[in-house]
């Protein structure tokens, strides 16, 4: 009884459902139709930033497209194997839906690593981690070489204190300077150096103060800190790409742990085939 209601539901299901589509795409503006294939009005691009030319030729592209697509896969459809091609849809949307679901599993039940995790594998592997390029702490200063009081300015910048920020700020603003403050995240060395009148003979080392100018500017650099290229990368400068590596091997230790939970629970339930008499082992 219950499997008779279950065919007609899914009957019913089903011709109401192509019913929908039926009077869906009858509400729908046809723009050409090749043998049982329609394109309509509302899958074409969209147009209205181009001229009146180049929005015709867009158009007429597409629908060339359109068409060589649509008789393509109806040639296709009836050269190709569709068992062979169902086949590989299938295993393509069961590895879809367990990769969604593994990702599921992760997202409900992993952490992020934790500071001590993060710093005792830097201890552990610091070795492996060395710089491609040169990195810098620092402060940065662009002012005009006209502006007012530029000896405060010099003194802020060579004698940074937190403090002064609020100042430096106020007085690059006031003078259409730039401040650009990198005291507590790294930045590539070559990357500030672009920004200098020359590079000729100027070595980045901690705690050093360069100053230099042009015929508009001056510029100030205050190094703090400065790690070479091939030296060992700072933990907070390898700190993400620590993290992620630990993510990545949680998870990868996760999903192990529950495929091989997963089997365990359900081995008894698994039944063998001998190849002789086709009965069934457990």
């Amino acid at each position: 009884m219950f499997k008779t209601f279950l065919s007609i539901f899914i009957a019913v299901s089903f011709v109401f459902s192509t019913c929908q589509k039926k009077q869906s795409d009858s509400l729908r503006t046809p723009v050409l139709k090749i043998n049982n294939q329609y394109l309509y009005e509302d899958e074409l691009p969209k147009t209205q930033h181009l001229s009146s030319a180049d929005s015709a030729a867009l158009i007429e592209k597409f629908e060339k497209n359109w068409v060589i697509d649509a008789l393509m896969y109806e040639h296709a459809a009836k050269n190709v194997d569709q068992k062979s091609i169902d086949l590989l849809v299938e295993e393509y949307r069961k590895s879809l839906i367990v990769q969604n679901y593994k990702q599921l599993l992760i997202n409900q039940r992993l952490c992020d690593p934790s500071e001590k995790q993060i710093s005792d594998y830097y201890d552990k592997y610091s070795s492996q981690f060395l710089l491609e390029e040169e990195i810098v702490k620092g402060v940065f200063v662009k002012v005009p070489k006209n502006a007012d009081k530029l000896k405060k300015m010099r003194k802020w910048v060579e004698e940074f204190s937190i403090e002064n920020i609020e100042d430096m700020e106020s007085y690059s603003v006031k003078n259409y300077g730039s401040l650009d403050l990198f005291a507590d995240n790294w930045v590539l060395g070559q990357e500030l150096i672009k920004q200098l009148p020359t590079t000729e003979n100027l070595y980045l080392t901690p705690n050093k103060f360069i100053e230099m100018e042009d015929s508009v500017f001056v510029y100030m650099l205050n190094v703090f800190d400065c790690r070479k290229k091939g030296e060992e990368e700072p933990l907070d400068f390898a700190y993400e790409k620590i993290k992620n590596i630990l993510l990545n091997k949680q998870k990868i230790e996760f999903i192990q742990n529950f495929e091989e939970d997963l089997y365990n629970q359900f081995q008894k339930d698994i039944m063998y085939f001998t190849n002789n008499n086709n009965e069934a082992e457990q």
